[in-house]
């Protein structure tokens, strides 16, 4: 009898012990949850719950603080702060861990363009748009572009805005960019073709848009399409300062 119970309650511990391996305790996996606080914590940034972004960034970072993407949303919420030190500290971080990146390399040079660091800046956002895995290279492009005007260098900005054109034909900010500088340069039929473009891409054009395309064509001594764009910009944009203008400049560039 004795026998018998002994071997009952074997066998019961036994299942036990086989109940328990088939159920295995949940293991965390940490680098999926950082990601989640990353992206949980992007949505409160653009909440501008910033509070909250920053606990979640926080966290994301003690879950797994190898993350390239909890350090770069660290850095962007400190830009966002003022707190443009403690924003080179993470990019400068998360290069260190992937210094091939473009999307670091890129939002870092914008952050070194802003704080004057220009020639550096230029370096970096020339790397990230010759990064073969970079997806967007004429936004790198641009963003070299723009940080080259800082050096009053209009070739070199008109070069990097070119490439970005010519990666992107409908790239806005690059075909705003060189618009500008053409009209600056009195190259007036490029830069009426490149803002007749960027005045066709959705949404509608801005005010800013309308008005330099209408003093490109009085340059070219298009008035008709100048009362063409001019209609629109009253249209669309009445009392505002490029209306204005419109009204009571005359017609030369």
């Amino acid at each position: 009898m004795r026998r018998v119970l002994a071997i009952g309650l074997c066998a019961i511990l036994l299942a036990g012990c086989v109940t328990e391996s088939n159920h295995p305790k949940p293991v965390t996996n940490f680098k999926a949850a950082a990601r989640d606080n990353v992206t949980m914590g992007m949505i409160y940034l653009q909440r501008h719950e910033r509070t909250l972004a920053l606990h979640s960034f926080g966290r994301a970072l003690k879950l797994n603080p190898d993350s390239v993407k909890a350090h770069n949303a660290m850095a962007l919420l400190d830009v966002e702060l003022g707190e443009l030190a403690r924003a080179r500290k993470y990019y400068r971080a998360s290069l260190n861990l992937r210094p091939n990146d473009p999307e670091t390399l890129n939002a870092y040079g914008v952050l070194l363009c802003r704080t004057g660091q220009v020639h550096r800046a230029i370096h970096a956002l020339v790397k990230a748009a010759k990064t073969a895995s970079y997806i967007t290279p004429e936004v790198a492009y641009t963003n070299a572009g723009v940080c080259a005007l800082r050096l009053r260098d209009q070739s070199t900005a008109i070069r990097y805005f070119s490439r970005a054109i010519a990666l992107n034909d409908n790239y806005a900010p690059a075909l705003w960019q060189l618009a500008n500088l053409d009209m600056r340069n009195h190259a007036f039929h490029r830069a009426r073709s490149l803002l007749t473009r960027l005045a066709d891409l959705p949404p509608k054009p801005a005010a800013s848009v309308l008005w330099l395309l209408i003093r490109s064509e009085w340059a070219v001594k298009d008035s008709v399409a100048a009362e063409r764009y001019g209609a629109i910009l009253l249209e669309d944009y009445p009392g505002s300062p490029e209306a204005l203008a419109f009204l009571h400049h005359h017609p030369s560039p």
